[in-house]
C-alpha cells in the first residue's frame, strides 16, 4: 500500500514558498524592538521587519499552518497498527457461572473477576480509502501554508502602502511650504512697491489672499502628515517616535511591463490561486475516498490478555490472531450521500478556483495600466513643473519691472503649486501601483525584509 506522501507526489507539482513562513515565524521569535520602545528611524525593509514581528495575522496564519499539519498526520493514522490495553475488575453474585455469566441451575455464586489485555488492529487494505484521505488532508495543509504566505504578503502590502501615503504626505507638505514661501515673498515685493508708488493696494490685497490660502493648504498637509502617521503606527503595531527619521524618499524609476508576462506570474504564484487549486484537488481525494466507502474493507487483529477471579492468585492467559473483511451492505443511503456530498463540493471548488482565476487575471490587467498611466503622469508632470517654474521666474521678473500684472505672478505661483503636487502624486501612484502589482502577481519579496 503507497504511503500518502508517494500518493501525493504522483500528482503535479503545485509552486509552494516555505521559506517565506519558516523566516516569518523565525521573526516572531526575536523582537525587532523592545518593548516599549517607539520607532526612531524608519526604512521601507524596516516597517515590513516590524510588521510581520508584530501584525497578529502573522500568528494566525501560523496557527492555521499548523491546524492543517496536525489534522494530515490525523489522517495518516490508519497507516500504523491501532494498539489498546484493557483492564477491567468486577464483582458478581447470584445464579450466575464462575466466569459472570448467567447459567441456569449453577446455584447461588459469588465471587470476583479481573481481566486485563492488549488487542491491536491493524487496516490491510482498504481499496484506496485511506490514501485519499491522507493525500485530501495533504492538500489541506498546504493549501493552509499556501494562505499563510498570502497573509504575509497582505501583511507587507498594507504597511507598504501606509508609508508610501506618509511618505506622500510629507511631499505634499514640502510643496506646501514652498508655496506659502513663494506667496510670502510676492506679497513683501507687492508691499515694497506699494511704500514706493510703483503698486497699488488691490495688488497687496491679492498677494495676502493667495497667503492665507497657502497657510491653509499647509494646515491641512499638516493634519494629513498626522493621519498617515496614525494609519502607519496601525499597520507596524509599534508607536512612531515624534524624532522619526524616515530613510526613504517618495521617488521612483519606470519600468517596461509585459502584460502576458505578468498575468502568467500571477497564474503561477498568486498564494490564493495555488491554495485554491490545492483544495481542489483535496476535495477530489475526499470524493475518491467516498466512492471507495462502498468497498469492504480488510484488517488484522491480534490480542494477548489474561483473566482471575483473585489478584494474587494464577491468571489464565491466552492469545488471539485474525483477519477479518467488513463489507457494507446497506447504511440507509449514508454512502450514496457522501458521494454526492463530495462531487458537489468538487463542482463547487471548481467554479471557484476559475472564478478567482479571473479575478486575479482582471486585477493584474488593471495594475498594469494604473502603473502605466503613473509612468506617463510622471513625465508629464516633471516636464510642466519646468515649464511652470519657468513661467513664475518670468512674471515674477516682470512684476519686479513694473511690466507685469500681479495677477500673472499669481496664477504662476498657483501653476507650480499644482505642478508639483501632481508630480509627487504620481510618484506616490507608481510606488503604490507597483507594489500593488507584486502582490496581485504573487511576487512580493520579503526575503531581504525578513533577513
Amino acid at each position: 500500500m503507497p504511503t500518502a506522501i508517494a500518493f501525493y507526489q504522483m500528482r503535479p507539482k503545485l509552486r509552494l514558498r516555505p521559506s517565506i513562513l519558516a523566516l516569518a515565524l523565525a521573526l516572531t521569535a526575536s523582537p525587532a524592538i523592545r518593548a516599549g520602545e517607539t520607532v526612531d528611524t524608519l526604512s521601507l525593509a524596516r516597517c515590513v521587519d516590524i510588521a510581520l514581528h508584530y501584525n497578529p495575522l502573522v500568528q494566525s496564519a501560523h496557527g492555521g499552518s499548523q491546524a492543517g499539519e496536525a489534522a494530515y498526520h490525523g489522517a495518516r493514522a490508519n497507516y500504523f497498527p491501532q494498539v489498546n490495553a484493557a483492564a477491567t475488575g468486577k464483582a458478581f453474585g447470584g445464579d450466575v457461572s464462575s466466569t459472570g455469566g448467567f447459567s441456569s441451575g449453577s446455584g447461588n455464586v459469588t465471587g470476583q473477576l479481573f481481566t486485563a489485555g492488549v488487542a491491536a488492529q491493524q487496516l490491510l487494505f482498504d481499496f484506496g480509502k485511506t490514501p485519499a484521505r491522507s493525500a485530501s488532508a495533504y492538500d489541506q495543509w498546504q493549501a493552509a501554508r499556501t494562505d499563510a504566505e498570502g497573509t504575509l504578503e497582505s501583511v507587507a502590502m498594507n504597511v507598504q502602502l501606509a508609508f508610501i501615503n506618509y511618505l506622500l504626505s510629507l511631499s505634499v507638505k514640502k510643496v506646501d511650504e514652498e508655496a506659502l514661501n513663494q506667496a510670502t515673498a510676492h506679497l513683501n515685493l507687492s508691499q515694497v512697491q506699494l511704500d514706493a508708488g510703483r503698486g497699488t493696494r488691490f495688488n497687496v490685497s491679492q498677494a495676502e489672499v493667495v497667503v492665507a490660502n497657502a497657510k491653509l493648504n499647509l494646515i491641512h498637509g499638516k493634519n494629513q502628515i498626522l493621519l498617515g502617521r496614525s494609519q502607519l503606527e496601525n499597520a507596524l503595531g509599534r508607536r512612531l517616535a515624534d524624532s522619526l527619521v524616515v530613510l526613504d524618499s517618495l521617488a521612483a524609476t519606470p519600468r517596461d511591463m509585459d502584460m502576458r508576462a505578468e498575468v502568467n506570474a500571477a497564474l503561477d504564484h498568486r498564494p490564493e490561486l495555488v491554495a485554491a487549486k490545492l483544495r481542489r484537488e483535496s476535495v477530489r481525494e475526499q470524493l475518491r475516498a467516498a466512492q471507495g466507502a462502498r468497498l469492504p474493507d480488510l484488517t488484522g487483529t491480534a490480542g494477548y490478555g489474561g483473566q482471575s477471579s483473585h489478584l494474587d492468585s494464577q491468571w489464565e492467559k491466552g492469545w488471539n490472531v485474525g483477519v477479518g473483511l467488513t463489507l457494507p451492505l446497506f447504511t440507509g443511503g449514508a454512502l450514496q450521500a457522501g458521494v454526492d456530498q463530495a462531487r458537489g463540493s468538487l463542482q463547487q471548488s471548481e467554479a471557484f478556483a476559475q472564478s478567482l482565476e479571473q479575478a486575479v487575471v482582471q486585477e493584474v490587467e488593471q495594475d498594469v495600466l494604473n502603473l502605466r498611466e503613473a509612468a506617463e503622469r510622471m513625465q508629464v508632470a516633471s516636464k510642466a513643473v519646468a515649464s511652470a517654474q519657468l513661467a513664475l521666474d518670468l512674471s515674477e521678473e516682470r512684476f519686479r519691472q513694473g511690466v507685469g500684472q500681479a495677477l500673472e505672478v499669481i496664477d504662476s505661483e498657483l501653476g507650480i503649486a499644482n505642478a508639483r503636487i501632481q508630480a509627487v502624486q504620481a510618484v506616490s501612484d507608481y510606488r503604490t501601483g507597483e507594489v500593488r502589482l507584486l502582490r496581485a502577481t504573487g511576487r512580493l519579496d520579503l526575503s531581504a525584509s525578513l533577513r
